[in-house]
């Protein structure tokens, strides 16, 4: 990971600086103000962003509410110093009209009832470890960070010790996302695969 830009900058001149030319196909993060590069994805952390959406998908799909934000949607997190993350993978509990989302141009500015990091080879714990915090500061109702060689899940929420699960664990929604279950086996395996 590589610091660009030591000056801070704010979430607006960041979206103009990622929409620049010399910058497409190349991924960033704004960190307290702070344009930090990161290095393209892996296939598990594909495979496992496309397994994690499509279970949050088929639940929004069922309830007749919600959306998922996948591929690194940019989210707001702080201000003064900006900080936007682009988590894996976001669940949003709310009415926003489809056509109102397709038509933003600029980064979300309010927090998710659900992200979701997929750690990667290169992450460092104190990475994470920060990442979340944000996350549960901006008001982030429940954060889960995927450990894909464990095959763990780490569930944080606000003012509570994080709960690791393996694959035999449940990841619900509680309070925040009634009715949702998904098996932690099934985010790291194939469709009729047991």
């Amino acid at each position: 990971m590589a610091t660009i830009i030591t000056r801070p900058v704010t979430a607006e001149e960041f979206a103009a600086f990622v929409d620049r030319s010399e910058n497409v196909g190349r991924y960033f993060e704004l960190d307290e103000g702070e344009i930090i590069e990161l290095p393209p994805p892996k296939p598990p952390h594909g495979f496992i962003s496309a397994n994690v959406a499509l279970a949050l998908g088929l639940y929004s799909r069922q309830r007749g509410r919600g959306y998922v934000f996948s591929n690194d949607t940019g989210v707001v997190v702080g201000r003064d110093p900006d900080t936007v993350r682009g988590p894996d993978v976001m669940l949003y509990d709310d009415d926003t009209p489809a056509d109102d989302i397709v038509a933003s141009q600029s980064y979300l500015e309010t927090p998710p009832a659900l992200s979701v990091e997929i750690l990667s080879p290169g992450n460092r714990h104190g990475q994470i470890v920060r990442k979340v915090a944000q996350y549960l500061s901006a008001g982030v109702s429940l954060v889960w960070v995927i450990d894909p060689p464990a095959r763990e899940v780490t569930v944080h929420r606000r003012e509570t010790e994080p709960d690791v699960l393996g694959p035999d664990g449940i990841l619900d929604g509680g309070d925040v996302l009634p009715g949702l279950a998904i098996k932690v086996a099934e985010l790291f395996r194939k469709p009729g695969e047991t």
